[in-house]
């Protein structure tokens, strides 16, 4: 396989998708209401080459459209030829909708893997969940052990941020006692308000939800309050405008806040089930200091992962 060094006088994307030996294998997941799509594809450039796969993540960026006084026929005009030839398929009532081509420069954002690995491509896959009722003493039998399995390798990558080493915060709390990062994952970070807040490491022996207690409640306290408003004053919203929760169970065991907007759609972080509110995990510890050691939980699980694994395990 000819490596992709070899492309540095050119564009990779536009060499692997205008190539001769270029395929396309499948669709690995597809998400309507995130405007993404994740396509598997195979390549070689030359014929004695052998085949090295790729990825294609494609997501639509937010539309550049913005209409005031001094631009309206302007914006008037580009939506004429948008809706020059609409296409009819739904009425019901006073409600109607209609195909229309993007003519609105609407972009896309385009992440090319190439060559990726198995794993790489597994990740990308449609995922199926299911449900467990999690008591807490299964979490102690099952959940604690698989936690407990993991260590600190995951979380590597947290120390090295407090040690300054990667990732520059966008703010820290007035106690020190936490940062706040945008997140990596987001598509244009400087415009999508999805954040993370990390507490400094003398907070590690949090893992998750099931460890918090009133001990705890200052730190969340300060989370709810600070952190909404240093993301307030970065993003210029409302602190009204940002939602703060947990996962359950997170993907990483190490204490940490989620901040989006309100209005962002993000079905796989909000969703129920995995997603718990911060000001209601305040208040339950509130009333009863050993809340998350009481209940039991329902939340999702990828079938096939080793918490899944663990937890259906005799």
């Amino acid at each position: 396989m000819e490596s992709k060094d070899t492309d540095t006088k050119g564009n990779l994307l536009e060499k692997i998708i205008s190539g001769k030996f270029t395929k396309l294998l499948e669709v690995l997941s597809e998400y309507q209401m995130t405007c993404q799509i994740n396509i598997l594809g195979e390549t070689k450039f030359k014929e004695e080459d052998e085949y090295a796969k790729f990825v294609l993540k494609i997501q639509k960026r937010e539309f550049s459209l913005s209409i005031n006084e001094s631009n309206n026929s302007e914006s008037l005009e580009l939506l004429k030829k948008v809706f020059s030839s609409p296409k009819k398929y739904f009425e019901n009532d006073v409600y109607s909708k209609y195909l229309t081509e993007d003519l609105i420069q609407n972009k896309l954002d385009v992440e090319l893997i190439y060559p990726a690995t198995q794993k790489q491509i597994d990740k990308l896959r449609i995922i199926n969940y299911e449900i467990f009722h999690e008591t807490y003493d299964i979490y102690l039998k099952k959940t604690l052990p698989f936690i407990n399995s993991i260590g600190q390798k995951d979380v590597t990558w947290i120390f090295n941020i407090f040690e300054k080493k990667v990732e520059k915060p966008i703010g820290e709390a007035p106690s020190k006692k936490f940062i706040i990062l945008k997140d990596y994952t987001a598509v244009d970070k400087d415009k999508t308000l999805i954040c993370l807040g990390l507490p400094v490491p003398e907070y590690s022996y949090v893992k998750s939800i099931r460890d918090l207690t009133q001990k705890e409640l200052p730190l969340l306290e300060e989370f709810y309050t600070e952190g909404k408003k240093i993301i307030a004053e970065k993003y210029g919203c409302k602190p009204t405008e940002i939602r703060a929760y947990l996962h359950y169970p997170p993907s990483f065991y190490y204490l940490h806040v989620h901040f989006t907007g309100v209005g962002l759609l993000n079905t796989t972080s909000c969703c129920i089930n995995r997603a718990i509110d911060l000001n209601e995990v305040i208040q339950n510890i509130r009333m009863m200091n050993d809340y998350y050691q009481k209940i039991s939980i329902d939340h999702s699980v990828q079938v096939g992962s080793k918490l899944y694994k663990a937890l259906v395990s005799e």
